[in-house]
């Protein structure tokens, strides 16, 4: 079957360069996860935003805007 890679002995260039594969393989996924995780937004629970409670002010270049926590736990941004 075509799709079979096949095993190559202990200790030979072949296993070798199969490792070396494997190891780039696995440090590019790795890498790609460390970068993603670099560029995700910062996050903040929102109820330590509202101090426990059900409101917060937000400023933005000098506006203020309201956060609202709703009775379904739902998040509300006003202006």
């Amino acid at each position: 079957m075509s799709y079979l890679r096949p095993i190559s002995e202990p200790g030979s260039p072949a296993a070798a360069a199969q490792d070396a594969q494997a190891r780039a393989q696995s440090s590019g996924a790795d890498r790609a996860r460390r970068e993603a995780e670099l560029k995700s937004p910062p996050m903040h629970d929102a109820r330590a935003l509202t101090d426990g409670g059900s409101e917060a002010r937000i400023v933005l270049d000098g506006a203020v805007y309201t956060l609202r926590v709703t009775r379904l736990k739902k998040l509300i941004l006003t202006k």
